[in-house]
């Protein structure tokens, strides 16, 4: 039996019952929007893992095609600098705005403090600063722009032309924190500089400094081989010195939020349900599913091959052309950035190839990968097992 669109299917069917669960009554359009986005992504994967199956038992390929849309990792709606446009004018999802509105009075919290670069573009007094008055403010500002992006229920809005807000419901701590310990730590890596972070009502608001220039995604293809290898050494540079960074002894692993949980992003989002102090612990995580239909046996093989002495390093996890800037400077000088630092965390030391490497389909003809880092390279093996894990465990 063809697990693979079973598997997929229930993984949709949690992700619509949980919402359902939480607010029966609620409005599920960001939801589906999520939902149907996650499906579009994974489903050539499902039917390229369908036809390699057939190929190695002899049979013939389907002729059923579904083609692969253009953004296979996450959706944009907007261009403003870095982002694609879209047919249709974006805005924001009228629930969060309604949420952000009802929050202010009696449920605005400031979580981290919000830096006087901040306020003052919010145009707030050092002096003057509550909850509700910020985010009466940001409600104003919300309400009359468009977004930069919107990616399942993350909303990414301009306050300045060097400064975002990334708004949403469950957004954590981890990306806020995480970008204030690379801006103390390891400060030779170029990512935004984290200002600020409060909660209206169900809504989480993470303030940041916004990198110039545009996306790699939409510069790569045209590129010259000199200057996608420039790319490439910077790269390298900046990983070079994040790997550096090791987690403390008796640390748990994971983000850098004090939940300190680790994720796994394949056809959804899994967070570890309990802290992680171990490589053993970890592979219990990745390879542990609820709707997997292999024997325990099986699955012990499968740990089996899964190494326990990895180092446990400062992690991107997430790292592909959408998330790269790129800006040139008056002297034709291209520098390069990272954002979006959402799964990032402290990981072993194969695990940053591994996301890399996520979207990679084996008809996949784009050179990027040809370009990657070479400090986070050298975990063929662990990439391989990952597959087997993915393909026959979750």
């Amino acid at each position: 039996m063809d697990t693979g669109y079973q598997k997929l299917n229930a993984s949709s069917l949690r992700v619509i019952t949980k919402a359902l669960e939480a607010n029966p009554a609620g409005d599920l359009e960001e939801v589906l929007k999520q939902v149907y986005t996650s499906y579009q992504r994974q489903r050539p994967q499902v039917d390229e893992r369908r036809e390699r199956r057939r190929r190695n038992a002899g049979q013939k390929p389907s002729s059923k095609r579904h083609h692969q849309p253009e953004d296979n990792h996450k959706p944009t709606f907007v261009e403003s600098g870095t982002l694609s446009v879209s047919m249709h004018r974006a805005t924001i999802p009228q629930p969060l705005l309604s949420s952000l509105s009802s929050g202010i009075p009696t449920n605005s919290h400031i979580i981290s403090p919000l830096s006087l670069q901040l306020l003052s573009s919010l145009a707030i007094g050092p002096h003057e600063v509550t909850a509700p008055a910020v985010a009466g403010v940001l409600l104003r500002i919300l309400s009359a722009r468009e977004p930069l992006a919107i990616n399942g229920r993350r909303v990414i809005v301009a306050l300045a032309d060097n400064m975002v807000v990334k708004l949403g419901p469950n957004l954590g701590l981890e990306e806020h924190n995480l970008l204030q310990f690379l801006h103390d730590h390891v400060p030779t890596v170029i990512a935004p500089r984290a200002l600020g972070f409060m909660k209206i009502g169900s809504v989480s608001c993470m303030f940041m400094t916004r990198l110039p220039g545009e996306t790699l995604k939409h510069r790569w293809p045209t590129m010259p081989i000199q200057d996608k290898q420039a790319v490439q050494a910077a790269l390298d540079n900046f990983f070079i010195d994040l790997r550096r960074v090791q987690l403390p002894f008796g640390s748990p692993m994971g983000s850098l939020s004090k939940e300190h949980r680790c994720k796994d992003c394949r056809r959804e989002v899994r967070t570890s349900a309990n802290l992680i102090y171990t490589e053993a612990q970890f592979n219990d995580f990745i390879t542990s599913s609820k709707i997997s239909n292999a024997s325990p046996g099986y699955r012990k093989w499968v740990l089996s091959m899964m190494r326990l002495d990895h180092r446990i390093l400062l992690t991107h996890g997430d790292l592909h052309p959408e998330n790269i800037i790129l800006d040139t400077d008056d002297r034709g000088l291209v520098k390069v950035g990272i954002i979006d630092w959402e799964m990032g965390g402290f990981y072993p030391e194969y695990w940053e190839m591994l996301k890399a490497l996520n979207m990679r389909g084996v008809n996949d003809t784009n050179d990027w990968w040809d370009f990657l880092p070479q400090s986070i390279l050298g975990y063929n093996h662990d990439v391989a097992v990952d597959r087997l894990i993915e393909s026959t465990l979750l």
